[in-house]
């Protein structure tokens, strides 16, 4: 839930993409004319929002879309031009753990981990947390346990 980055934007931009969503599109997307634009802009609509307009009934769909344009797809490209040039030691993962307490999205009864969300696991002191861990839940300090031998491990055997 990457996009959940740009959920700040979301009121003031979903009338905004519903009118022109080709406005949205990633800018190193490169067409022939305006119509071409156009017609893949209504195609990557369709995609992420069927026949529905951007809405709060279609967040989550708001927050897919600015997940793949914004990183996914950055991520995953990358990653294939590292193994097509021959370096195989790729190594990807996916922090997806919402404590209890973390905020649902709006209009949705949903939690996700935004953009950064890992850096909580890591380090201490950071946003609403302490480092003492006051207030953290058991799973959370979990967690943030198996994440920090994780990344250890990973730095100092590859």
């Amino acid at each position: 839930m990457e996009g959940l980055i740009r959920m700040h934007n979301f009121e003031s931009w979903k009338d905004a993409m519903n009118e022109r969503f080709s406005d949205f599109l990633p800018v190193d997307l490169q067409f022939q004319n305006e119509e071409e634009k156009e017609e893949v802009a209504t195609t990557i609509k369709e995609f992420y929002f069927g026949d529905e307009p951007v809405n709060e009934k279609t967040i989550l769909s708001y927050i897919d879309f600015f997940s793949d344009t914004m990183f996914t797809h950055s991520v995953l490209w990358t990653s294939s031009m590292h193994v097509k040039n021959g370096n195989n030691n790729i190594y990807l993962y996916e922090y997806s753990f919402v404590d209890e307490d973390w905020p649902v999205v709006p209009y949705t009864d949903v939690r996700g981990a935004r953009h950064c969300a890992q850096e909580f696991s890591l380090f201490d002191g950071l946003g609403v947390y302490t480092s003492d861990e006051i207030g953290l839940s058991e799973g959370f300090r979990n967690l943030k346990e198996i994440m920090r031998e994780m990344w250890h491990n990973f730095v100092t055997t590859g």
